[in-house]
């Protein structure tokens, strides 16, 4: 059976967050939660801003995953914007903490038409 186990934002795991259950955002179970912190399972960054820009880190332990989990689906979206396009370069990297200079994969959103997420 399909399901959705958590919610991983800027914000950090919707399962981890105080009220969660009471004012559900989403489809997610929480029978398994990402964590908080440096040791949960799933962590994301939030804005790392420089001269040049922003990235995001999506960091992933596979290990802390549950047996049931068996697919991550990442989403890109243009947050108090409501427009991709007005991103100079939308790159996505997947890499494995051990090598980060071979990614595993690697997408590049170059001309992207007026939407709010892809």
């Amino acid at each position: 059976e399909d399901r959705l186990l958590d919610v991983v934002d800027f914000r950090g795991a919707h399962s981890a967050a105080v009220g969660c259950h009471s004012q559900k955002a989403s489809s997610a179970t929480y029978e398994w939660s990402a964590g908080r912190g440096k040791a949960a399972g799933v962590l994301h960054s939030g804005d790392v801003m420089s001269a040049d820009g922003g990235t995001h880190v999506i960091r992933v332990r596979l290990a802390d995953l549950p047996a049931c989990a068996t697919d991550c689906f990442f989403a890109i979206s243009a947050y108090n914007c409501r427009n991709l396009s007005l991103f100079r370069s939308l790159n996505v990297r997947l890499l494995d903490a051990e090598s980060p200079t071979q990614p595993l994969a690697k997408m590049s959103i170059r001309d992207v038409p007026l939407r709010t997420s892809a």
